[in-house]
């Protein structure tokens, strides 16, 4: 009969204990109970199984989902944090800051942005041959066609775009060793 009644108040009840819940809970009632009976029905029915949580909190059913959604969320962003994914402090500082500062802030993070890829795109041309550097900055910076570049160099068009192809294998390999953030 004992261990039936053990079966029902665990399936009508749950126990926590608040300071296990809640780091640096100092209350003075130890642990809440969460059901949707009353506390007369709880008295009634699960007087003996109760005496040893006294005193308690009586928590509605919705409002143990809540703490239990709650903990499931820090433990989330625990391991998020763990991992060094997203720092939500740092999603929320941006958030409630004001839009000239929001616009501010992404005008800076962005010229920062483009100076790190700058400085990588200049230390990766310092992988190609004076050759290389002349006819990439010609064709892509100048507008040169082929044909102008192999005319001023006296080569033909395929050396010409053969030393560009080589020059772009070579400019993208260094680039990407770079590893831009």
């Amino acid at each position: 009969m004992k261990s039936s009644i053990n079966n029902r108040f665990k399936q009508e009840c749950k126990i926590i204990k608040l300071a296990n819940e809640y780091r640096g809970y100092k209350g003075d009632i130890p642990y809440a109970v969460i059901t949707d009976l009353t506390e007369e029905e709880l008295n009634s029915k699960y007087e003996e199984e109760l005496s040893e949580y006294r005193p308690f909190l009586i928590l509605t059913r919705a409002m143990g989902l809540a703490i239990i959604e709650h903990q499931r969320n820090n433990q989330k962003y625990y391991k998020r944090s763990k991992m060094k994914e997203v720092s939500y402090e740092v999603v929320f500082n941006l958030l409630t800051v004001d839009d000239n500062q929001t616009i501010r802030d992404s005008e800076s993070a962005k010229d920062k942005q483009t100076e790190l890829i700058l400085e990588a795109g200049r230390n990766a041309m310092k992988h190609l041959t004076p050759l290389q550097r002349r006819y990439i900055s010609r064709y892509y910076i100048d507008g040169a066609n082929l044909r102008d570049i192999a005319m001023e160099t006296g080569t033909r068009i395929d050396t010409v775009w053969e030393n560009i192809e080589s020059a772009r294998r070579k400019f993208r390999k260094a680039f990407n060793d770079l590893e831009v953030a």
